[in-house]
This record gives structure tokens, C-alpha cells and sequence, in this order.
């Protein structure tokens, strides 16, 4: 048989790949150049074919397919968010329930990614904290086998700015699940790595860090043991050095440095900006791999982690690292960064390094120490002024009209060696803050928000004392110990990125139960969702339900609007539930339930992170009582002041024009209440009291008691009996 026209026969390339229509669910095909197609799939579909049903990001929201029902077996879904330039994109789980697995989420899981790197998978029961990513977009990957089935998960993303955060330490339990993982370090010829450590005498070999390339060796490490023992590895060589007269595991705050170069295996060892040990051989014409960076392998706490690419052999750079607290920062490892990549249980706190605390509170003439003690170095210096109080080498002072600093005797409080150069005096000025806190991100401009609205309310001459301050592992029961009875109080809660709290008029304090208030009122000075300022006021139909007073819990705002659990760092139960007893603003009336519950904490349920309350005192003048809710003046009968140059003065409840300098009730009548205000610093050397000038009345029993401004109680100092004389005599 003889072929004929065999040019004119039909290719396979031009066979149409989409005239069967191979995607399903309205999906699209296209044709490729080679024959074969891809298909483009409608919302919520993925797949070859659009055959998944797995959803898609809406409202800056995910669902796992089939969600709140359990999603299907062998779902494998991608989802991309990109992340705004500046920005970082919180992940919170809302909620969150996948089969779970211990070798390493093996089953089913959730991976969450960037552009560069993979940051964890995810499976088991909802986890409490957020996830921060970095990058130019963020990816997870949702996989599912075809065994157990569960709920699946809600995420919402959140696009905030990119602080950079300094201030802050890390607590490592040194057991091997709990560590830092950066995911990927450049290769490197030469490095500087340092860091702040406190921590306890170890058992073993404790390692600071230890780089590794991607087939899981180990290329470089450092580690410590007892009485000043070293452990500096690099490749196939390591050195094991001492150095007697430093100790770092003294539980104090030390600084330490390692440097190295390829060039001929140089390397130094510094502690708190002195060089210690050294050598040359280590390495030589080494170049480590491309790989991921262990911190953390040890029991302790650790502060400012920063590494560098090169080999910095200048001492006075060493110095300034190590006492300037500034804000340099590694260009390999930065530390405002090292947070966002923990792993198992590290404690993230407040830095206590380089903190110029004020101990104490002075009034403006009777201001005594001169000195002062820097903490990281334990030297001292001296101001020659009287006027004020320096602590740690920084002045807080409150001033009326101006403010004379004087002169600096000192050369150098850190060290000496750093001010060859001179010395540079730096300070903020602030014009009568009514908040002195510690809450990072609290700034001027929330302090003047909350001012205007606290004037609506309160006397404006009054002043913010602050009556508690969460620590580590308090207990809601420490709140109501500290501030119970004080009169008006503020709460300050920080989550996070997101600052909120609750303004009441009343007294914390007494039986449990619901609080009536008409003034009090929950506020939002910083959210994930970037909305500015607000606060809510109560509903007309709440006043009885304001705030609520539990013993054993933190403060409670209205019907459950907040709530801080007994154990608000050790389980995330403290919530928000707005609005129940406070007006949603009605600028944001479309928001949803759930968008609601998420305002203020950038989730339903939290832990808290920080949480400082303070109370309101008034000034005492000549007749009533600093808190309204103790003694009104109302109950006050007579009262009289007392000016240094004029003597007694009548005042607003006397009765008679007191020609003979006595109080005289209004009421002829038992347990009448007499108040006096001595005005400056006066001292008490006797009491007499008599019946009155033009009646047979007798003064039987009087009682002098003593009141701190805000307190619910007295502290009756003397009591009296004069069994009817004329007059008793103290």
C-alpha cells in the first residue's frame, strides 16, 4: 500500500484541548503553545481541573473549605495575600482545629510561608497568638490526607505598620523545643554576632547560637559553660577556652561579642565591651553556607541578638555597642526582627535593659540624692544640683515655670573610655503628662486624647496616680488588692499592637457584683484595623451594669464588654464582647459581630500582654474630701481653713461667724463631722475642745482621725472620752 498526501495529515497539536471542556465549576480553559491547557478557576475553586473546593480570601478573611463543617479529604488549597510595602501581615486565628499530629504535622496541616521563607505548619486545637509575616506576600498551604476530618479554621489577616521593636527580652527554658529559628542566613566570610545575657551556671554545654546549613550540619556555634568556660566552633576546628576572671553566669546582665574572618581565622571573644581572648587559625579561608540560625539552646534570658558580615576587630565599635543604648542593629540578624521567629514556648517581655526608671517621687525643694548608679556597668556618678532627682543618669523633674538644670560634674556615667569625644546630653520635655507609664507605644498624643475625654468628667485640677502595674504572671486578684477603694480609676491594656482600657467613676472594690455608673466609658487609643481613637459610652439602659466586680478576676467592663481573666498571661479567657453595656460608634454600625468582638484586641480571646490602672486624686482644700464617693461635703457640718499670714478663715458650713476662732456644727446633733485643712506643713502638738460659746452643750467624745487623699478607711489616731467636763484636753 502506497501513502499519498501525507503533508496534509492531522497533528495532534492541532487537536483543541478544550473542546471537551476539561474544567469543572466554571472554570476556564485556555490552550497552550504546546498543546496541552491549564485552566483558570472561579472563586473559591482550585486544582487542575477546578475539581477543589477550597475557598478564597474575602474581607481580609479565610475560611478552610466547608467551614464550620468539617473540610474534605484530600484538599491541597494556596492561598497568597500580598503584604502593602511598610507593612506586616498579622495572622489571627479566630478559630482553628485540624487533625493533628505529632511528627510533624504528617497528616493534615496549615503552612504558612512568605516569599522567601516557610515560618511553621500548623495542626491540633486553635493556637492562642498571632503570627507576624514579613516579606512581599504571605502563603499557606492547607493539606489533607484521607483520614480524620475536623472543623477546619477562620484567619484574619491584618495589614499593620512595620515597627521596628528594641526594647524587649526573650526568656529561654532551655529545654530543646523552646528556640529562636531563622530560616535563612546568606553565606558568610566574616561575622560579628552579640548579645546581652543573664542566666544561671549550667550543667552542661549551653549553645547561644548555632548555624547550620540545609543539610542539618552544624557550620558554626557558640556556647557556654560554668566558671567562665567557652566553646567557639566553626566548621571542623572549635575552640575550648577560659577566661578566669569573667564570669557571665552570675545571673546579672552581661554583654558578649564573637568575631571572626575567613581571611587567616581571626577571631576575638569580648564581655562587656572588653576583649577577653582571641586567635588566629580558625577557619582560615572559610566560607560558611546558605542556611538557618539556632538562638536560644540554653536556661536564661536574652537581649538585643544582633548579627553582622563583617569582622569588627575596632574596639571603640565594640564599646558602643555594648554601653550605648541605641538602636544599632545587625544587618544579617537584626533584633527588632529575632521575636517574629520563636518556636515553642519562649517568653516574650518588656526590656529592662537601658530603662531610666524613677524611683521615687520628689516635691520640687526637698529633692536630696545627687548621685547616680548606672545598672549595666555599676559605676556612679554625681549631679551638683539640689533641685532635682537624676536616676540611672537621666532627670525626672516636674516643673511650673522653668527648669535649671545646673551642672554636670561627671565625665562619663557609662564609661569613661566613650567620652573622649565629649559628651552629649539628650531629654524630653513633656508639658504635665497626666500618664507616667511604661506601656511601650503610649505616646503623647493617646495621653492628650484621653485628657479630653477624663475633662468632661473629672475636676481638671486633680492628678493620676498609677496603683498597679502587671508583672510577670500576675493574678486578676493583684488588680483589686492594689486599687480597690481608690475612687475614679483608668485602665491601660496593651495586646500586642493594640492599646484599649475603661474609664470608671466609682470605686473598685466590695461585694461582687455589677458597678452603676452614667460616666464611665471603654475606649480603643490603637487597633490593628487603624481606626483612630474612640471611645464608647454606656448604653441609657446599662448605667447598672458598667463594670462588674469579681474578686478573684482582673477589671471587668460592662456585661462582658471586657474582661480580664484570673489568669490573664497563662490562658488566653480574658475576651471582648462589645457591645453590650457601651454604644458601638455608629460610624461603624456595618461591622459584623465578629468584627466587633475583634476591635479592640485584634481577637475575641487574648493574653494580655500589659496592663498598668491608675486612680484619680483631687487636692484637698478647706472643706470636703478628695473622693466623692468617701465623704461628700454634703456630710461635712463645719469647716474652716487655716492660711499661714490670715489665721482661721469661716467656711462654707459654719453656722455662727465664729468670733472666737471655734467650729460650730450647722446641726445640734450627734457624730456631726468638723474638718480641718492646716494648709503648709504644720504639727499637731494638742486639741482642745469645749462646749460652745453661748449654750450648755458639751463636747463628750471626739475622735482625731487621719485620711491619705483617695483612701476608704481612717486611721483614728486618738479617741476621747470627756465624760461631760467643760472642756477635754488632748
Amino acid at each position: 500500500m502506497k501513502w499519498q498526501n501525507c503533508n496534509n495529515a492531522i497533528s495532534n497539536s492541532d487537536a483543541d484541548p478544550c473542546a471537551t471542556n476539561p474544567c469543572t465549576n466554571g472554570g476556564t480553559c485556555i490552550r497552550k503553545s504546546d498543546g496541552s491547557y491549564s485552566c483558570q478557576c472561579a472563586q473559591d475553586y482550585q486544582g487542575d481541573t477546578c475539581e477543589k473546593v477550597c475557598g478564597s480570601v474575602v474581607n481580609n478573611t479565610l475560611k478552610s473549605p466547608n467551614y464550620p463543617n468539617n473540610y474534605p479529604n484530600y484538599a491541597d488549597c494556596v492561598y497568597r495575600v500580598p503584604i502593602p510595602r511598610g507593612m506586616v501581615i498579622n495572622i489571627s486565628f479566630s478559630d482553628f482545629e485540624v487533625e493533628y499530629n505529632s511528627n510533624d504535622c504528617g497528616n493534615d496541616y496549615l503552612m504558612i510561608s512568605n516569599n522567601s521563607n516557610v515560618y511553621d505548619k500548623y495542626c491540633g486545637e486553635k493556637t492562642a497568638h498571632s503570627v507576624f509575616v514579613t516579606g512581599l506576600y504571605v502563603e499557606l498551604k492547607f493539606h489533607t490526607d484521607g483520614g480524620t476530618e475536623k472543623r477546619g479554621f477562620h484567619i484574619v489577616f491584618t495589614a499593620v505598620p512595620l515597627e521596628r521593636e528594641w526594647s524587649y527580652e526573650l526568656i529561654f527554658s532551655g529545654e530543646p523545643s523552646d528556640y529562636i529559628l531563622l530560616p535563612r542566613i546568606t553565606d558568610l566570610k566574616d561575622f560579628t554576632a552579640c548579645w546581652w545575657l543573664k542566666t544561671k551556671p549550667p550543667t552542661r554545654w549551653s549553645p547561644v547560637f548555632s548555624l547550620h546549613n540545609y543539610r542539618n550540619e552544624s557550620v558554626v556555634s557558640f556556647a557556654y559553660n560554668g566558671s567562665g568556660s567557652y566553646l567557639f566552633h566553626l566548621k571542623n576546628n572549635q575552640r575550648n577556652f577560659s577566661v578566669n576572671d569573667d564570669v557571665i553566669t552570675d545571673e546579672r546582665w552581661h554583654h558578649v561579642c564573637i568575631t571572626w574572618s575567613s581571611g587567616n581565622g581571626n577571631w576575638t571573644f569580648y564581655t562587656d565591651g572588653v576583649k577577653k581572648a582571641g586567635g588566629v587559625g580558625l577557619g582560615s579561608s572559610y566560607n560558611t553556607e546558605v542556611g538557618y540560625l539556632l538562638v536560644g539552646m540554653f536556661k536564661g534570658v536574652l537581649a538585643r541578638f544582633n548579627m553582622w558580615d563583617e569582622y569588627i576587630d575596632d574596639i571603640s565599635r565594640i564599646e558602643k555597642i555594648a554601653h550605648a543604648c541605641s538602636s544599632l542593629t545587625g544587618n544579617v540578624v537584626p533584633w527588632p526582627e529575632v521575636h517574629l521567629w520563636r518556636k515553642g514556648n519562649v517568653t516574650k517581655m518588656n526590656g529592662t535593659l537601658c530603662k531610666f526608671t524613677e524611683s521615687f517621687h520628689w516635691t520640687f525643694e526637698n529633692a536630696a540624692p545627687k548621685r547616680t548608679y548606672d545598672g549595666l556597668s555599676g559605676r556612679r556618678g554625681v549631679f551638683s544640683s539640689d533641685n532635682w532627682y537624676p536616676v540611672k543618669g537621666v532627670a525626672s523633674i516636674t516643673a511650673f515655670d522653668s527648669v535649671d538644670f545646673g551642672s554636670y560634674n561627671s565625665e562619663c556615667l557609662s564609661d569613661p573610655n566613650l567620652c573622649h569625644q565629649g559628651l552629649s546630653l539628650s531629654f524630653w520635655l513633656r508639658h504635665r503628662p497626666r500618664f507616667i507609664t511604661n506601656i511601650p507605644g503610649f505616646k503623647d498624643e493617646h495621653d492628650n486624647i484621653l485628657g479630653t475625654w477624663l475633662d468632661a468628667v473629672l475636676p481638671k485640677e486633680g492628678k493620676w496616680l498609677r496603683c498597679f502595674k502587671a508583672l510577670p504572671g500576675w493574678h486578676g486578684n493583684q488588680f483589686h488588692t492594689a486599687c480597690d477603694g481608690k475612687g475614679p480609676t483608668v485602665i491601660l491594656i496593651r495586646l500586642q499592637q493594640n492599646m484599649f482600657g475603661g474609664f470608671l467613676d466609682k470605686n473598685w472594690g466590695g461585694n461582687d457584683g455589677f458597678i452603676h455608673s452614667s460616666k464611665a466609658f471603654i475606649f480603643s487609643l490603637k487597633n490593628l484595623r487603624g481606626l483612630l481613637p474612640f471611645k464608647m459610652d454606656l448604653k441609657s439602659d446599662k448605667l447598672d451594669k458598667a463594670a462588674r466586680q469579681d474578686s478573684e478576676f482582673g477589671p471587668i467592663f460592662g456585661d462582658g464588654d471586657i474582661i480580664i481573666n484570673s489568669k490573664p498571661t497563662e490562658s488566653a479567657q480574658s475576651s471582648s464582647d462589645l457591645d453590650k453595656s457601651y454604644e458601638f460608634p455608629s460610624q461603624w454600625s456595618s461591622f459584623t459581630s465578629e468584627e466587633r468582638d475583634n476591635l479592640l484586641a485584634g481577637t475575641k480571646y487574648f493574653l494580655v500582654d500589659d496592663l498598668e490602672a491608675f486612680y484619680f486624686v483631687v487636692p484637698t482644700h478647706a472643706y470636703g474630701i478628695s473622693s466623692p464617693e468617701i465623704l461628700p461635703d454634703s456630710q461635712i457640718t463645719a469647716s474652716t481653713s487655716l492660711y499661714d499670714t490670715n489665721g482661721l478663715r469661716q467656711a462654707k458650713h459654719s453656722i455662727l461667724n465664729n468670733k472666737q476662732g471655734s467650729w460650730c456644727a450647722y446641726y445640734s446633733r450627734a457624730n456631726e463631722w468638723l474638718e480641718l485643712d492646716l494648709g503648709s506643713d504644720n504639727t499637731i502638738y494638742g486639741v482642745v475642745v469645749q462646749g460652745s460659746h453661748d449654750s450648755d452643750s458639751k463636747v463628750t467624745e471626739y475622735t482625731i482621725s487621719l485620711r491619705v487623699d483617695g483612701a476608704s478607711e481612717d486611721t483614728w489616731l486618738f479617741e476621747v472620752v470627756c465624760n461631760n467636763f467643760t472642756a477635754c484636753t488632748l
